[in-house]
């Protein structure tokens, strides 16, 4: 039950990561793409940890590590876009059919078969995903473009989880963070080559707190130490389960946000009405039922 820990630790990380985005997007550097590139670039001080473990050069297996960052890169790209047309509880709550999709490709491609309890836990943690996360649009229509955007999404985070796993059939996990982490700094001039970008990011370089750079880079260190868990569980464990306990992060970033409301209602206030509160409640109890089957 090793596998269990580290795929728990995983979205706690994350969850932490994504209320720092929240407050960092909304207080200090609005546009989500120079965002992104700054998270990609206080990254590389990260690889210097890199130093004190060996890491594999075996081919083809370094080349799909990178491809691997390229990918995360690449989905990040499509999300902030998503997130421009639409609201972001919207699209958080629909991101996470992942775990399904990995379940199928990781079927497909790595012969993974698990019981019916197990993909039942599957799905009801799926279905608390959407819940917790969840709150009702302002308005009532969804845009079609938005909608496959959000599955681009979904696809490109499970493509990520099973080619992790098949890569980890050669090389450890500290060599495929590595490799992940260097497609990631690779895709920064790939970015920058978009001229808009590119001018918004020297404007915010000129204008931003140095301060800043400092909580970036702890920020991206604990977003990087949630990716070492989840290689860690997905080389101990299926990825298919490893992906669906991944997928309590909105359990996590709900309970990060309510401490944050009643000790520092600065940083983040959640707001939440009688009926919100017993869908959470809802997708509570179904997070505790889904987990006892996928575990069982």
């Amino acid at each position: 039950m090793n596998w269990l820990i580290f795929a728990l630790l995983a979205p706690v990380c994350w969850s932490f990561n994504i209320i720092f985005d929240k407050f960092m997007l909304t207080k200090r550097i609005q546009d989500p793409f120079v965002f992104n590139i700054f998270s990609l670039l206080v990254s590389a001080p990260v690889v210097l940890v890199f130093l004190f473990v060996p890491i594999s050069f075996s081919f083809p297996w370094f080349f799909l590590g990178i491809l691997n960052g390229l990918l995360l890169s690449a989905s990040f790209f499509v999300y902030n876009k998503a997130l421009k047309k639409e609201e972001a509880s919207i699209i958080i709550s629909l991101v996470y059919i992942k775990p399904i999709i990995v379940v199928f490709l990781a079927w497909l491609l790595l012969s993974e078969s698990l019981s019916i309890s197990k993909y039942a836990g599957i799905v009801l943690i799926v279905l608390s995903s959407i819940l917790i996360s969840y709150i009702k649009p302002q308005k009532k229509i969804f845009l079609f473009s938005v909608l496959v955007l959000v599955l681009i999404v979904a696809f490109l985070w499970a493509i990520s989880n099973i080619l992790a796993k098949y890569i980890m059939l050669d090389i450890d996990y500290w060599s495929l963070l590595f490799w992940t982490t260097v497609g990631g700094l690779i895709s920064i001039p790939l970015w920058l080559l978009r001229p808009d970008i590119r001018a918004s990011f020297a404007k915010t370089v000129k204008s931003v707190d140095k301060k800043i750079y400092l909580y970036f880079i702890f920020n991206e260190a604990i977003y990087t130490l949630g990716e070492l868990f989840f290689f860690i569980a997905t080389s101990l464990g299926l990825v298919s389960i490893v992906a669906a306990i991944s997928g309590l992060q909105p359990f996590f970033i709900l309970i990060f946000a309510l401490m944050l409301s009643i000790f520092v209602p600065s940083i983040l206030k959640e707001v939440i009405d009688r009926k919100t509160v017993l869908l959470k409640l809802i997708a509570v109890i179904l997070i505790f039922i889904g987990s006892w089957l996928i575990v069982i």
